[in-house]
């Protein structure tokens, strides 16, 4: 298993576990987070991450090597306010009271640090085919360094 399977990937698995993110996309299996793309028949809001690059380098502090990985979050609603929102609890989610994830477990993923790359952005795509509205999304880019 990986971090970023869909189904069942550790970081799935770990969002599903924070209520402000299952308050706003889904609980369970019912939970409306995706990898890599929102689907396109999804009418509800929706949280999509992206792993964007990666590397694999050795840290003098570690004995083990660390992947270094940029992934985009993404808070896709038909309001903007809940696209801010959906971002917002994935945010806090990584840096509760305002402190970076430090050396955590995900499953069977070791976590050595996850940090924000600056403040995040917004946009808005074209109507949808499920229900013809438009979708606004909020993205936060995140480092997640991962040990091997």
């Amino acid at each position: 298993m990986s971090l970023y399977d869909e189904k069942t990937g550790d970081l799935i698995t770990w969002l599903k576990t924070k209520a402000p993110i299952t308050a706003l996309v889904g609980v369970g299996d019912n939970a409306q987070i995706f990898p890599r793309v929102e689907p396109q028949d999804i009418t509800g809001d929706a949280l999509v991450f992206d792993r964007v690059t990666g590397e694999q380098f050795h840290n003098i502090e570690t004995e083990s090597p660390i992947r270094r990985d940029v992934v985009h979050f993404y808070g896709y609603s038909n309001k903007s306010s809940v696209a801010d929102a959906i971002e917002g609890v994935v945010h806090d989610a990584f840096a509760p009271a305002g402190v970076p994830i430090r050396e955590a477990t995900f499953g069977v993923s070791k976590i050595h640090l996850i940090r924000q790359l600056g403040g995040p952005t917004n946009g808005m795509d074209s109507p949808r085919k499920a229900d013809g509205q438009w979708r606004y999304w909020t993205m936060g880019a995140y480092e997640i360094y991962v040990r091997k």
